[in-house]
């Protein structure tokens, strides 16, 4: 609410997750100066009961949403979300470059490179990742790119379990 204060933005653009406790009041903080609240999200897959009135009510109040595919599309319309203000920004990634890609070199018989790329958080489950890299035989190169509260958990993790991962930090642009 600070921020909101703070900033004053004429629209606010803000994850559709109705277990963030602060959404409710910035929703109405905007509502009540007039201004519009666009929510995004995966999608909203099917509840029954009291959860769905509630999501129900929770979409209501977003005068657009973004989602990531499709079939999120389908699922907030199923909800009752009007389909002239559902919005699909497929995976935000943008589209294939008009220039052809220069021949590369085939490296299939190479040593395997894995790529992650996010926040470090614990329910991304890169711990996992780690550990499975551990498990196989090739021992791939593990680039790890993204910062978070998990970092220096999983540096720690990384050093005993697969030395050979590496952290490189947030990356932008």
């Amino acid at each position: 609410m600070d921020w909101l204060e703070e900033w004053n933005p004429d629209a606010l653009i803000m994850e559709a997750n109705p277990r963030y406790l602060s959404s409710p009041s910035a929703v109405k903080w905007m509502q009540k100066r007039d201004r519009p609240v666009i929510g995004w999200g995966l999608g909203a897959p099917p509840v029954s009961g009291f959860r769905e009135q509630r999501r129900i009510a929770f979409l209501r109040q977003f005068d657009a949403m973004i989602t990531y595919s499709l079939r999120g599309a389908e699922e907030y319309a199923r909800h009752g979300f009007p389909l002239d203000n559902l919005f699909i920004a497929y995976n935000s990634v943008s589209p294939s470059p008009t220039w052809s890609m220069p021949a590369r070199p085939d490296t299939f018989g190479e040593r395997p490179c894995i790529l992650f790329v996010g926040r470090l958080q614990a329910r991304k489950n890169v711990d996992l990742l780690l550990g499975a890299c551990a498990e196989i035989g090739s021992q791939p190169r593990l680039i790890i790119i993204g910062d978070g509260p998990e970092r220096a958990a999983l540096e720690s993790l990384a050093k005993e379990i697969y030395p050979g991962a590496e952290f490189v930090g947030a990356k932008h642009g």
